[in-house]
């Protein structure tokens, strides 16, 4: 409720203040903009800065916080040289408002911010991808697999969260990740180095673009709570991703998560099995199969168990892991069967 609260308040005084500024002069638009290096509580609203400005004042905005977004006023007439992250409000004939974005380009290194929900022709978006093999996601518009460029995408999976057992997180498989929806994004543990992610709406038989892409402001938080800005964690049993695991996050003030990402809250239903704060608990990462009672393992996960033997099917013995069905035996003389992927 508070959240709505907010997006109203926020929806009438961007309202208000492009009528002032289409009134006082069409040469200037609305810009908004977090502190790129500031950090948030959770349930603390973000301190937004927000300044009418020029076409050209804009760009130099842009050059300290490249995540900056303005939004033009309607009829806006001025000459733009440079419509990255400008979003154009038009009045539809049925009298409804569109709001539509050239181009949307977002650096994971900054805090980002919209008023409103808008629509964009394509998207630039870059960000660095931790050691370990696991990356915790929160974008404002929606991805798949298919969307990542070719050195991520073969080993790429989408993963939402389940449920916390036994010390393990479980999550399933997604083939889409809808835009404002926390996930991980799981792949090869030596898949490193800089994500540049590149998409653009689909285009009609005459080169239009037929279908925008949706920017969604929300975040649909639940047990993997994400954000657009950095943010503090607070509270006990949290868990971030450290090194392809999801390790716990200490409520002294330092545990925090980057903008576009992600921390673990398994909230009212689960108690750590022990907890030291000289040795910190962490959770190794399962995947349930849709189609087999059997777990699907992250390679991370894999690495944090020690296994002795391993076996295919037909109970030969191999060297190593192999993509399909493996029984493994464990150093505690447990059988597990395990799918790599």
């Amino acid at each position: 409720m508070k959240q709505n609260l907010l997006k109203s308040l926020w929806l009438i005084a961007l309202f208000l203040v492009v009528g002032n500024v289409s009134a006082q002069d069409e040469d200037y638009f609305i810009a908004f903009w977090v502190d790129g290096t500031k950090c948030f509580e959770p349930s603390y609203p973000v301190n937004v800065n927000q300044k009418d400005m020029t076409p050209a004042e804009f760009v130099e905005l842009r050059k300290e916080n490249p995540n900056a977004v303005a939004v033009t006023p309607i009829g806006y007439s001025g000459v733009i040289s440079d419509s990255k992250n400008i979003i154009f409000e038009m009045q539809l004939p049925t009298g409804t408002y569109s709001y539509e974005c050239p181009t949307l380009v977002i650096d994971d290194n900054y805090n980002w911010y919209s008023p409103i929900n808008f629509k964009t022709q394509s998207i630039i978006y870059s960000r660095q991808l931790a050691p370990g093999g696991i990356n915790s996601v929160c974008l404002p518009f929606s991805i798949s697999r298919n969307d990542l460029p070719f050195n991520v995408q073969n080993s790429a999976r989408f993963l939402n969260f389940v449920e916390v057992k036994d010390d393990q997180a479980w999550f399933a498989d997604m083939e889409t990740v809808p835009a404002g929806t926390p996930c991980l994004l799981m792949c090869d543990a030596d898949v490193t180095g800089k994500l540049d992610l590149q998409r653009e709406a689909k285009k009609n038989a005459l080169g239009k673009y037929s279908d925008l892409i949706d920017v969604q402001f929300e975040i649909n938080s639940n047990s993997l709570v994400g954000s657009y800005v950095e943010t503090k964690i607070t509270g006990p049993y949290k868990y971030k991703v450290g090194e392809g695991k999801l390790v716990h996050a200490f409520d002294d003030g330092r545990s925090h998560v980057f903008p576009f990402r992600a921390y673990l809250d398994p909230q009212q239903n689960y108690t750590p099995q022990s907890f030291d704060l000289d040795d910190p608990q962490s959770l190794t990462i399962a995947i349930k199969d849709p189609e087999d009672e059997t777990t699907a393992v992250s390679s991370a996960s894999i690495e944090s168990h020690i296994i002795s033997e391993v076996f295919n099917i037909n109970g030969v013995k191999q060297s190593e892991l192999k993509k399909g069905v493996n029984i493994v035996r464990m150093s505690d003389g447990s059988i597990k069967k395990i799918i790599k992927k």
